[in-house]
């Protein structure tokens, strides 16, 4: 099963073109127009594993966002691919250590997109795999 996708965004067209893209690609989407809609949107659909993050927003911004999600977020891990006009490796290495999985510059390019969001889907399968075999061993050392 694909997991659901947040694109936060605030730019109605470039909100617009990733919602195509992915739905094309035939995933689930939740979209929100700045960080605190995303935050409570995250906060309120378990479903959402895998996030498109705006650098700029409205509000909290997507390096907020990004760091809240690391820190703050417990019951699974949410893959945030962090999107911007902003490119240089200052801008890419600071992206990336506030919580970032990925980095993807503006404009978008469509085969960058998915190759980046299957990416994240194989995280998030051996993010599971590795969840489930936790629990396996939690069991084995109770009994």
């Amino acid at each position: 099963m694909k997991p659901k996708i947040l694109i936060a965004e605030d730019d109605p067209v470039s909100q617009s073109l990733l919602n195509d893209l992915v739905i094309e690609q035939g995933y689930s989407v939740v979209l929100a127009a700045s960080g605190d809609e995303a935050w409570v949107a995250l906060l309120d659909d378990p479903a959402i594993q895998l996030a498109f993050i705006d650098w700029m927003m409205p509000g909290m911004d997507g390096l907020a966002l990004c760091s809240r999600i690391k820190s703050e977020i417990r019951d699974r891990y949410v893959y945030s691919i962090m999107i911007t006009a902003k490119n240089h490796k200052d801008d890419v290495i600071r992206g990336l250590e506030t919580g970032a999985d990925e980095f993807i510059s503006k404009p978008v390019h469509q085969g960058e997109l998915i190759s980046r969001l299957h990416v994240g889907e194989r995280v998030l399968d051996y993010e599971k795999r590795l969840r489930a075999e936790m629990r396996r061993a939690d069991d084995l050392l109770l009994n």
